[in-house]
């Protein structure tokens, strides 16, 4: 990406920490009910939304005639290894990046694009749920699908060992997946499907293209974890 003229670098926007974040308090647009919308509502329906299906299947696209050479013979622990430092490091070192990116757009843009504020605080919902459910897959997930595979492979163990937390930890990271589409929906309705406004600074400009680049992304990052619980013979949802 191309962010000249953007006068700094990566590293300058994640070093960066604009005080005064009372903007996320104590206004109009309600935090806890942004929340409660988004989790209320079903995260698939993005998914497959006519409206998102050019963001949404183009990556997938992409990914499914060469899935179906590589992906499918991956090990289990290789494509873990490869999620985690493919996807995983990238959506966090970007979450950092977008959130400070987007308290700057605020405060240039605060009294000409009101619509700012409520990106903020949608951006710090959804980056705050993404990098726990990340961490949960990390941490609980990951190691328990090696364990199974490890089990598959070398007791012959079938699909009736698969033990019921995995499927329960799996189920709730499909939820997790389909609020993180929610999420991206909303963002996509606020900045009018990450349109650049004419009047938008550098900061703004960026945002939006790195907004794009999380979306993508975490588009085959999903795909990839679908191939990944196919691996040990879990279905998500199933």
């Amino acid at each position: 990406m191309n962010t000249n003229p953007f006068a700094e670098t990566e590293n300058d926007v994640i070093n960066e920490r604009i005080p005064a974040l009372e903007f996320l308090k104590n206004e109009d647009t309600d935090l806890s009910q942004i929340k409660t919308d988004i989790t209320q509502k079903n995260g698939n329906e993005f998914y497959v939304n006519a409206e998102s299906v050019k963001s949404v299947s183009q990556p997938f696209k992409a990914f499914r005639p060469f899935s179906r050479n590589n992906f499918g013979k991956w090990e289990t622990d290789f494509l873990i290894d490869y999620i985690i430092k493919t996807h995983h490091n990238f959506a966090k070192k970007n979450a950092v990046i977008i959130y400070n990116l987007a308290q700057r757009a605020f405060y240039h843009h605060s009294n000409t694009h009101p619509e700012l504020l409520t990106l903020n605080k949608i951006i710090f919902l959804f980056l705050h749920d993404l990098l726990n459910q990340m961490k949960e897959e990390e941490q609980f997930i990951f190691p328990c699908i090696r364990q199974t595979a490890n089990d598959i492979k070398y007791a012959e163990i079938n699909d009736a060992s698969i033990s019921q937390s995995l499927k329960e930890k799996i189920k709730l990271l499909e939820n997790e997946r389909a609020k993180a589409f929610t999420y991206l929906k909303t963002l996509r309705k606020v900045t009018n499907d990450f349109g650049i406004p004419a009047d938008a600074c550098d900061s703004y400009k960026t945002l939006i293209e790195k907004m794009k680049e999380l979306e993508d992304n975490l588009n085959m990052h999903f795909y990839l974890e679908d191939h990944l619980f196919q691996n040990v013979n879990v279905r998500v949802g199933k």
